[in-house]
């Protein structure tokens, strides 16, 4: 296999965007879709990468800064080239079986070997990419972007003495939670680990009585990103995903996203603190992410 020369990328590995100073940090890992110069050659990663992205979500995102206020850290390649939302020890071996302590995961791990579509699985590589290109995508890409994460939220914390990790997202409601003409939106909180019953009380109120169908219990509980920081004790994780059908107009946008904001307002108004509540997290020394389908412990 010859090895490969890169040079360094000409995209940054994120975006953030800054509103009113309030301590609420919106993070959407999925909402990149460029496939940097370096990996154009792989044909299938480039047709895939066009598709496989949270659709909606970059109005989501403008709408929420605008009136939540607090920051919005982007991603900017996309999920294809590396999953920001999965831990970075979670190599697959189908796409670098030479990677140490590489082997096979369910969700394909950080850089995915394949992707589904109407006719099956699609393989995204014609061979095992060589471990240069791994470690060049992790070093440019997860890195910086978690990096920038954990640091906005030390800052948050040291102003506010908390912060409120909002994890951003768009999915087709599964269908037996498809109920009429109403909006679905999962609350993921590693099923009331990451974040204070309070917190998660408000949104979801605050969403029914808007007539959104609300679901906070065994799907879309949150991947990495939402369980690997919401174990910290100042830091309330929620992922939200938010109902793709519900994103093409504006008026059915304001349907989830007005109760969303006005929420988020109500529990972080600058200067305070959600109330902390014993016992809502687990009792792990170091950041963690379980894996949303074997269930297996990852430390980070």
């Amino acid at each position: 296999m010859t090895q490969p020369i890169f040079s360094d990328p000409t995209e940054d590995a994120f975006v953030l965007q800054k509103g009113a100073m309030r301590n609420v940090l919106f993070e959407t890992p999925h909402l990149g879709r460029i496939v940097p110069n370096e990996f154009s050659g792989h044909s299938q990663l480039v047709d895939s990468a066009r598709q496989r992205w949270d659709n909606g979500i970059d109005k989501a995102g403008e709408y929420l800064l605008k009136k939540t206020g607090g920051e919005w850290l982007a991603s900017t390649a996309s999920r294809m080239v590396v999953d920001l939302n999965r831990g970075v020890d979670r190599v697959d071996q189908r796409v670098c079986p030479r990677w140490p302590g590489a082997r096979i995961h369910q969700d394909g791990g950080v850089i995915v070997p394949f992707t589904r579509s109407k006719n099956g699985m699609v393989q995204l590589y014609s061979e095992p990419l060589h471990p240069e290109e791994v470690e060049f995508r992790l070093k440019h890409y997860w890195y910086p972007y978690h990096d920038e994460l954990n640091r906005r939220l030390k800052i948050m914390q040291r102003r506010y003495g908390s912060a409120i990790l909002i994890c951003l997202h768009s999915a087709e409601p599964e269908p037996q939670h498809q109920c009429g003409k109403h909006p679905v939106v999962y609350l993921g909180t590693g099923n009331g680990q990451t974040c204070d019953v309070e917190i998660l009380g408000a949104l979801r109120n605050a969403l029914e009585k808007s007539d959104v169908v609300v679901i906070s219990d065994g799907y879309y509980q949150g991947a990495f990103t939402t369980q690997a920081y919401g174990v910290e004790e100042n830091v309330q994780a929620i992922q939200i995903e938010l109902d793709r059908r519900y994103l093409d107009t504006e008026k059915n946008l304001l349907s989830q996203l007005e109760p969303v904001s006005s929420a988020l307002t109500s529990v972080s108004i600058c200067g305070t603190s959600p109330t902390s509540s014993s016992g809502r997290r687990r009792a792990y020394g170091a950041r963690t992410y379980v894996d949303p389908l074997t269930g297996d412990v990852s430390l980070y």
